[in-house]
Order: C-alpha cells, then sequence, then structure tokens
C-alpha cells in the first residue's frame, strides 16, 4: 500500500497545488489557516507536519509561528523537492527541514506509544511529549506519569506476544521497533514502577 501511495504522489507531484486548490475549491486554504491558528496558540518550539506533501503547511507554520522549528515528514521524494524549491525560494532553510518518510507508519507508533501511556495512567496523570535536536538526530520523548514497570516488565515488553495487559496482543512494541527501524531511527524506554515511563524515538 505505502509502495502504491508513494507512485501516486510521484506522479502527481509537478501538479499537485493547481490540482488541489482546485479540486478543494481553495478549503485547503482555510484549514490551513486554521490548523496554524490552533498550533500558535500552544507557542511550540518544534512542530512535526506528518504527509507534508508540498510543504505549504509547513511553510505557513514557520512563516506565523517564527521560533518554533519545523521537521516535515513525507512518504513521496518528488513531492518533497517540490517542498524542498519552495522553502529554498522563500528563505526558511534555517526553520523548516524535510525528511522521507512514511506518516501512517509513524501514526501508528506514536499511538501505540500514547495507547501505552494512557492504559498506564488509570487513575489519571499527566502525558507530556517534546522533541529536541542535536546536531546528529531529531528526539522526540513521551513521558507520562503513570505507575511504571519493573526490570522484569521492561524485559518482557520486548519479547513478541507476550503482555501483561488483559486485553493486549504483545505485539504493540514490535510494531514502534519496526517502524522506528524502517526510518532508521532507535527506539528506548526508560521506567522504573511508581515513576512513570519515557519512551524516546
Amino acid at each position: 500500500k505505502s509502495e502504491m501511495v508513494r507512485k501516486m504522489f510521484n506522479d502527481i507531484a509537478p501538479t499537485y497545488d493547481r490540482l488541489n486548490h482546485i479540486l478543494s475549491f481553495s478549503i485547503d486554504k482555510i484549514w490551513r489557516r486554521r490548523v496554524v491558528r490552533k498550533v500558535r496558540k500552544m507557542h511550540p518550539q518544534r512542530i512535526m507536519d506528518l504527509a507534508t506533501g508540498t510543504g505549504d503547511l509547513a511553510i505557513k507554520l514557520a512563516k506565523r509561528i517564527p521560533q518554533a522549528r519545523v521537521m516535515g515528514v513525507d512518504l513521496s521524494e518528488k513531492m518533497l523537492a517540490v517542498a524542498a524549491e519552495k522553502v529554498r525560494r522563500m528563505g526558511l532553510d534555517d526553520h523548516i527541514a524535510l525528511y522521507q518518510g512514511d506518516a501512517e507508519q509513524l501514526k501508528q507508533a506514536f499511538y501505540n506509544i500514547i495507547r501505552n501511556a494512557v492504559q498506564a495512567m488509570s487513575n489519571g496523570g499527566a502525558l507530556e511529549i517534546y522533541g529536541y535536536s542535536t546536531p546528529e538526530f531529531h528526539v522526540v520523548e513521551f513521558a507520562d506519569s503513570g505507575k511504571g514497570m519493573s526490570p522484569e516488565d521492561l524485559r518482557e515488553m520486548f519479547v513478541p506476544f507476550k503482555t501483561a495487559k488483559a486485553a493486549g496482543n504483545g505485539i504493540g512494541t514490535m510494531i514502534i521497533e519496526r517502524v522506528c527501524r524502517e526510518h532508521g531511527a532507535d527506539f528506548g524506554v526508560v521506567s522504573s514502577a511508581g515513576r512513570g515511563t519515557v519512551f524516546e524515538l
């Protein structure tokens, strides 16, 4: 499926913007403005735009939230090439970084991590999601205030099909690891009983 989607968007990349504006009756411009307004209220320092396409949302975010560093991710290398040319032309190279990746897979990995965190906070708590960059890496961390895990639980979470959850299937961590591996990323977990858990990609 991913390869089919990648090929389709590669084929339409040169005319995508014009088609998008025409077929949506320019509604795409309206929803981008709404997204930017909502994101600005959060005062973010880092923003990840999954399925960034030709970069219109990433560019608008970078312009309206100049203190933020925007990371655009898309499956199609030709869509990213169009986005990169826009970014260069507008002088936003220092504000926007573009990467090829599968947004659906990344979304699934993030969903699994967030679901684990919510399940660990059955009596309420806080989940903080934040990102930062080093010269070599971009890092996303998910830190929850849940019940945490013992050393034994940590070891077993990497065992396929083994889970202590009544409704679990033991493959959530496998999916996260696979997605990270396919995107050249590392996946780590730090936790202790009663003190919460931090997932790091």
